[in-house]
């Protein structure tokens, strides 16, 4: 449901943002020629439109501005916003210098600058209502979670789920003041400590435990899921890989495949290869025109 709500929400805010973007285009355009008497001709806006969408295009890609991770959290999808207003901005404005096209009046450029800070700080400011009052209304509906196993797999689980309140009412690490992890108890010490747990959970009305173990208890982990469930309490177990694998390797998963390396490459991320190919690209193009820029002043 979440999922299918996200790709809704992703979808709106393309066509409202196209909307906005085109539309406080042609409306400064109107506005500007009203109080010209219609001198600005209709042709030389419509040639620079295409160029105007293509920055823009660039602009959320560059700032990810339809990305799940974007669309999940308000406050970093007007982050992405704002940035994603300025630098169309800034190189609408730049794209205009470097091909010597002035025909675009001072007056135009200003009045669409403005007119695109208030479209879209009204749309967000909608989305942010629309948002909240959502949340509050699904606020009795969210699963109350905890965590057990006070390790990095666990940590990452009670980050997990501070990040997804919206889903989720998360009550906390139940052994959080335990002295010793998981790995250091054996298999029926760490048995008790579940069960004493489930019975916490139990008692505080929690739905759901998911529980951080080292993949050598999980043979036995079934038991354990079994006797939760005549508590009312749902426990889900979650293998703590890190207290198997040394430090210094790093996971990630293909699907359902854990594969291990050295380091996380920046550039295996297909957003930071296209950052850099899109540096690459400028930097030269900047490169080039200075050098012919330099050349043409000495003959």
């Amino acid at each position: 449901m979440r999922n299918r709500y996200l790709y809704f929400l992703r979808i709106v805010l393309i066509l409202c943002d196209l909307i906005i973007v085109n539309g406080c285009y042609w409306a400064c355009y109107y506005l500007i020629n009203s109080v010209w008497d219609g001198k600005l001709r209709l042709e030389t806006y419509t040639a620079f439109i295409s160029p105007y969408n293509l920055i823009w295009l660039v602009t959320v890609i560059l700032f990810r501005m339809y990305h799940d991770e974007t669309v999940r959290k308000i406050e970093i999808l007007m982050r992405s916003t704002w940035k994603s207003v300025v630098v169309l901005m800034l190189l609408f404005s730049l794209y205009l210098f470097l091909t010597k096209n002035y025909a675009l009046s001072r007056q135009f450029i200003l009045f669409l600058f403005a007119s695109l800070s208030v479209g879209f700080f009204v749309s967000r400011f909608i989305i942010t209502v629309l948002e909240n009052s959502k949340m509050r209304g699904r606020s009795r509906y969210r699963v109350s979670v905890a965590v057990m196993g006070f390790n990095d797999t666990g940590i990452k689980l009670a980050e997990y789920f501070g990040r997804h309140a919206s889903e989720f009412r998360f009550e906390g690490i139940l052994d959080e003041g335990d002295k010793t992890t998981f790995v250091n108890k054996n298999s029926q010490q760490l048995h008790d400590v579940i069960r004493k747990g489930v019975r916490l959970a139990a008692l505080r009305s929690i739905d759901e435990v998911y529980a951080s173990v080292p993949p050598a208890y999980l043979v036995t982990a079934h038991t354990l899921v079994e006797e939760a469930e005549k508590q009312c309490v749902k426990l889900k177990v979650v293998p703590d890989l890190n207290s198997v694998i040394a430090a210094h390797f790093q996971i990630r998963y293909m699907n359902d495949f854990p594969v291990l390396s050295l380091r996380q490459e920046p550039l295996e991320n297909l957003h930071n290869r296209f950052k850099k190919r899109l540096f690459d690209i400028v930097f030269s193009s900047l490169v080039i025109i200075l050098i012919g820029f330099t050349l043409s002043l000495h003959y």
